[in-house]
């Protein structure tokens, strides 16, 4: 995961609280966590680059929902993709994750197409 990062196209913010002082190493700091965002820089369909954001690299902790931590770090990003260029942010949201859902819509994202999943085991050929 660490060498993912080390290129100047990924992005990783980490939230924490309780700290006296934010700008010690992150192995060194006593804090509690209550979230993260990692984007990635991707070619898009017009041949601009586009900020990717999936499911599994956004989340904040239970405890931090009912505030703005979401927003800060989304805000983080989108300012990440303003500095390098890109009009658009493109994410990946599992159907089932209502709540994903209901965030993202109220931001102004849309629907642009689904990705379906199944094991193969699961599939049904004739």
């Amino acid at each position: 995961v660490g060498e993912k990062f080390e290129t100047p196209d990924n992005r990783l913010w980490l939230a924490v609280d309780d700290t006296a002082d934010p700008a010690v190493p992150i192995e060194t700091i006593e804090a509690t966590f209550a979230g993260f965002i990692s984007v990635e820089l991707e070619p898009a369909s017009d041949n601009s680059l586009a900020l990717q954001i999936s499911n599994q690299r956004f989340y904040v902790t239970p405890e931090y929902r009912e505030g703005n931590l979401a927003d800060r770090l989304m805000t983080r990003a989108v300012q990440y993709a303003r500095e390098d260029g890109c009009p658009g942010l493109v994410l990946t949201v599992d159907i089932d994750n209502r709540r994903a859902l209901r965030y993202y819509s109220k931001l102004g994202f849309d629907i642009a197409r689904h990705r379906m999943c199944t094991s193969i085991d699961n599939l049904h050929l004739e």
